[in-house]
């Protein structure tokens, strides 16, 4: 009896107790950083496909809409008076927009819109980034909010 109470105080010893403590917080590191790694893939899919969206939404605002505004009425519309009408509402450009700009110039761009867990392709029509013109309603002078909608919810961000 004495032995096994030996046995049971050695193996309780400071040594061991820090062994075990040890690797305890190892295994739960471990399952934290595996947690992280798994939910980063799909984060980081969803913030390239903003990324994306933004700079292609981005180069058509600034390089084709807004120098278009001009054209418009025989050249009699005011720009500041147009753009302060979409300062709430937003000028909303869709993926099908930018399938159809330029000459189909993002349409590669455009097919790595997928889910990445389902991989089924984002909604073509309400996945979009939507412009808000700001004073003094130059060709850089806006807010820009992101659409994601390639799952069964919107997702929506800034």
């Amino acid at each position: 009896m004495e032995d096994k109470k030996n046995s049971i105080k050695s193996f309780f010893s400071r040594k061991n107790i820090l062994i075990i403590k040890l690797s305890i917080m190892t295994i739960a590191l471990l399952f934290i950083l595996f947690g992280f790694l798994f939910s980063k893939m799909n984060f980081g899919n969803k913030i390239n496909l903003k990324t994306s969206l933004k700079e292609m939404a981005t180069d058509f605002y600034e390089n084709f809409y807004y120098d278009q505004i001009n054209q418009l009425g025989n050249g009699e519309v005011d720009k500041d008076d147009y753009l302060n009408k979409f300062s709430t509402s937003g000028i909303k450009i869709s993926l099908i927009n930018l399938e159809e700009y330029d000459n189909g110039k993002y349409v590669d761009e455009i097919a790595k819109f997928v889910n990445s867990k389902t991989k089924t392709p984002c909604n073509k029509y309400n996945t979009r980034a939507t412009i808000y013109p700001v004073e003094p309603y130059g060709k850089t002078d806006y807010e820009i909010e992101i659409n994601l909608q390639c799952e069964t919810g919107n997702n929506v961000s800034k």
